[in-house]
């Protein structure tokens, strides 16, 4: 795993995240990510005391934890500024949604572990919970309410993001004996879904076409 300095890129020019010229505080071992439509940076740092989240706003960064827990990270946050993230204690990993000092945790019912990754302007939020058998499955939350989120062929799927459209993007593995492929012969674990009962493959650098149906809907 790299650890170091963060950065941020934008028309050919790398910057520094964490480690301004002129900051009120240095962070360490800074991983940026996600980053919304006005440049509001998003992400981790550690230090001596363990992992803690931060909001990066012009090079100043404004840092936080969830209340109680023993590390926080941040993984997306919206052009509201709301942010998305996880948070470990004693029970384990568990989601937020964090807003200007006001945290909601998330918890999606009967699992072991919740993980919150990614979150639109609508408030949506999108991750991945552990069932009681161990294996992680995809959910979206919206207006106080969680819905089950999982690739037909996956045998384990992980959303990462979603943004105004309703378009999620995550990634999944293959149910034992199940190949999912464009007739090139390469399996893919990355998709996008676009809210109309498709999975569209996502292959870097390449993109697939290969379209699967998952007989029920899934609305936003």
């Amino acid at each position: 795993v790299v650890q170091g300095n963060g950065f941020l890129y934008h028309e050919g020019v790398f910057s520094n995240v964490g480690t301004p010229s002129l900051p009120p505080i240095r962070l360490p071992r800074t991983m940026p990510q996600g980053i919304n439509n006005s440049g509001l940076i998003v992400g981790n740092y550690q230090d001596s005391n363990g992992e803690h989240a931060f909001i990066d706003i012009s090079g100043y960064q404004l840092t936080f934890d969830v209340p109680g827990a023993l590390s926080t990270s941040a993984h997306g946050i919206n052009d509201f500024g709301q942010v998305a993230g996880t948070y470990r204690d004693a029970d384990g990993h568990h989601g937020y949604v964090y807003f200007w000092g006001t945290f909601r945790r998330l918890n999606y019912p009967g699992s072991q572990e919740t993980m919150a990754n990614g979150i639109n302007d609508f408030g949506t939020t999108v991750g991945s919970y552990k069932d009681s058998n161990g294996a992680l499955h995809g959910f979206v939350y919206r207006a106080g309410a969680f819905a089950p989120f999982d690739v037909p062929v996956g045998k384990e799927t992980v959303l990462t993001g979603i943004n105004n459209r309703g378009q999620i993007v995550g990634y999944y593995d293959l149910i034992n004996g199940t190949t999912f492929d464009d007739g090139t012969g390469i399996q893919n674990s990355v998709f996008r879904n676009d809210g109309d009962c498709r999975f569209v493959d996502v292959r870097a650098p390449a993109i697939a076409s290969r379209q699967e149906e998952t007989g029920a809907s899934i609305s936003f």
